[in-house]
């Protein structure tokens, strides 16, 4: 009884911490696919940004994969760290992608001569505290792209 007891606390905390979350920011990712999609290829890609707050920052990360790939477990993550301190001073971070052996959705023909073709979207997430608080961007997150080239 005890164990059911606290797995339904663990539960609910996972729950709460989880619906705190705020957006962010949303990231677009392309995919360059050059003159031919290639299949079975990896895929990286990566943006920088420079981030501020007045609290201690941990970022969080959720995202969602378009129908032009069917890889579903992409390796995202934050360089160096994912936290930022909260003394108000501007933090270089880089958010980057690894789609490994990528595999094209069968019903989705990539056009002859694509370049750029829009695979899903980045969230960044965060926890806001409870009293006033502040947290921006040196860059404007709209202008924030990730590009996924191919890796040999």
């Amino acid at each position: 009884m005890l164990k059911r007891t606290l797995i339904a606390i663990a539960i609910v905390a996972l729950l709460a911490s989880e619906a705190n979350a705020v957006d962010l920011c949303t990231i677009p990712v392309f995919m360059n696919f050059g003159k031919k999609a290639k299949a079975k290829k990896s895929y990286f890609g990566c943006e920088d940004f420079h981030i501020k707050a007045n609290f201690p920052v941990q970022l969080g990360l959720k995202y969602s994969v378009y129908n032009i790939i069917t890889n579903k477990n992409w390796d995202v993550f934050f360089e160096p760290e994912d936290t930022i301190p909260g003394n108000e001073n501007f933090y270089e971070r880089r958010l980057s992608l690894m789609i490994s052996k990528v595999k094209m959705a069968k019903k989705v023909k990539v056009p002859p001569g694509s370049i750029k073709v829009l695979i899903g979207k980045i969230t960044i997430t965060y926890d806001p505290p409870e009293s006033d608080f502040f947290i921006e961007f040196e860059e404007n997150p709209i202008d924030l792209r990730i590009l996924l080239d191919k890796v040999d």
